[in-house]
């Protein structure tokens, strides 16, 4: 919890001049397996938050992930 905290306080590269609404619409997948990618994830603007437990760092292995993303781009609008 506290290297979150500490590095949500550091500025970092996505901080300067990014706006605060991409104007598009945002999936982030996360793992849930560390706390500082969390608090990050839950900082994108607007953005459709998904956690998939179980594969660490690498949620896109989770056996879910395909429909996580497929169900996204579907409920999109045209």
């Amino acid at each position: 919890m506290r290297a979150a905290e500490r590095q949500r306080m550091l500025p970092g590269p996505w901080s300067l001049d990014t706006p605060t609404a991409v104007g598009v619409p945002v999936l982030v997948v996360t793992g849930g397996w560390h706390e500082e990618y969390e608090t990050i994830a839950a900082a994108v603007p607007e953005a459709r938050r998904v956690t998939l437990h179980g594969h660490g760092h690498r949620p896109q292995d989770h056996p879910d992930a395909a429909s996580v993303v497929s169900t996204f781009i579907a409920e999109l609008p045209r």
